[in-house]
């Protein structure tokens, strides 16, 4: 019985998400703001302030800046000054480093230029739910009225998307019982054990599974809800909140010229609760997109023959004892981040890099020596020169033939009905950049498929 209302405040819990009552805040947040002399409102827009930051987009990993237009906060309270109390409180309490004067190179043009305020967010800790009375999450998000032709376009095209909201409902459900027991919810092993175990309604449970697949899973349903393992679910849901309210920002990066949008933050796993234009969706997306665009920079045919017959990752998974996820994330701590040594905090990055060498060795020397004085100016110029390729070349052109098409970086969704031209245009493309990449089609699953996969987890 205490499993099944545990399982019962989880339903509420997306219920009060989706209607923009609850927020997931770090519990020391939440114990300092409580004993302020602040009145509910103000306190509560605090909150929201925090929040915002918290959602922000960062250009490489979690403890990176994230760069935030002051129309982001607009809607938070009507006094004009109460944003900025908020943010000078969570600075002065530690929850965040506030850049109020940021300026910085264009690469493209080699001039400093003014840009949005950044922030970088502090200590996370134990995450926690903060319910709100006087303000709504929904009624503080934005929606900005970009002039770009191309963002204009992907604006108008994200308004096609239409949710089944029940679905959605059900996603969220799974991404909080995993966040609760601390899986992967992207593990299908540790998964699939998890709602194996609930199903059963055991109060614990453990399995041990071989290195790579999954890790030592052990269970307690006993735990609190108010005792979340992992910091994600502070932002998890906002894209979701976002594209069902037709909210958000549309915009071009400012340190590299990616296109953002609610989309490009929506976890993969919610792609499955909406339909394009009133139909089912395809993504076609580049197989190992960055280490490929790489390798072709560096010249490397062993690294490019790798990425093109997708067993690069699989390779270093197999060198780290990890499953796939885990090896990307590796890869990406390494790519994004300085280059390591013996002493380096992070031993998987460290791992990955020493994998390079062993393995690419003229591509480990062209990445340290592009990552030597500023690490970060190595990864933007690859952005960049991603967002060159899929924005300005493909996406262009798909928007110029009035296409319905969205874009997720290295990935353009489209309806079914238009997939074989689509493809098309793209593989035309990168052919013509003397890329020869591999597409990947995933497709939105019927409704009766997916009733069959989630078969048993309606508990």
């Amino acid at each position: 019985m205490k499993l099944k209302r545990k399982l019962q405040e989880i339903d509420e819990l997306c219920d009060d998400y989706l209607a923009g009552t609850i927020l997931f805040v770090p519990e020391d947040l939440k114990d300092r703001l409580e004993n302020e002399k602040l009145d509910r409102r103000r306190r509560e827009g605090y909150y929201l302030t925090w929040s915002v930051i918290r959602n922000g987009y960062f250009e490489t990993d979690e403890s990176s800046w994230r760069y935030i237009h002051g129309d982001n906060f607009e809607k938070i309270g009507s006094n004009g000054t109460m944003p900025h109390d908020a943010k000078a409180w969570l600075e002065k309490n530690g929850f965040i480093k506030w850049d109020q004067s940021y300026v910085a190179e264009n690469i493209a043009t080699g001039k400093n230029e003014a840009r949005p305020q950044r922030y970088r967010v502090h200590d996370w800790g134990k995450t926690t739910v903060k319910r709100l009375e006087s303000k709504n999450v929904i009624s503080a998000l934005v929606r900005n009225k970009p002039v770009e032709p191309e963002l204009q376009y992907s604006q108008h095209q994200l308004d096609l998307l239409t949710p089944d909201v029940g679905h959605l409902k059900h996603i969220m459900r799974e991404v909080l019982i995993c966040n609760w027991q601390g899986v992967d919810i992207r593990n299908a092993v540790e998964r699939e054990f998890l709602f194996d175990q609930i199903e059963k309604s055991g109060n614990s449970a453990e399995k041990k599974g071989k290195p790579g697949e999954y890790r030592t899973a052990t269970f307690n349903f006993s735990s609190s809800l108010d005792d979340w393992r992992d910091s994600s679910v502070q932002t998890f849901g906002l894209p979701v909140l976002k594209l069902l309210n037709r909210r958000g920002i549309v915009k071009r990066g400012n340190s590299v010229r990616r296109l953002f949008s609610p989309l490009t933050s929506l976890m993969r796993e919610f792609r499955q609760g909406f339909f394009y234009a009133g139909q089912p969706w395809v993504n076609c997306d580049l197989i190992c997109s960055q280490p490929t665009l790489l390798s072709y920079q560096c010249g490397n045919t062993q690294f490019t023959a790798d990425c093109l017959d997708n067993s690069f990752y699989n390779k270093i998974a197999e060198s780290l004892n990890v499953s796939r996820d885990e090896a990307k994330r590796a890869y990406c701590a390494f790519a994004y981040g300085p280059n390591r040594t013996p002493k380096s905090r992070n031993k998987p990055a460290l791992a990955v890099q020493h994998f390079m060498k062993e393995t690419y060795k003229s591509a480990h020397d062209h990445i340290w020596n592009c990552k030597r004085g500023d690490h970060r100016r190595f990864i933007r110029s690859l952005q960049d020169r991603e967002a060159t390729i899929f924005i300005d070349d493909i996406y262009a052109e798909l928007r110029r033939r009035r296409l319905p098409v969205l874009s997720i970086h290295d990935s353009v969704i489209t309806t079914a009905k238009n997939e074989e031209e689509v493809l098309s245009v793209i593989k035309s493309k990168l052919k013509k950049e003397g890329i020869e990449q591999q597409v990947k089609v995933e497709r939105k699953r019927r409704q009766q498929e997916t009733e069959s996969n989630d078969r048993g987890r309606h508990i």
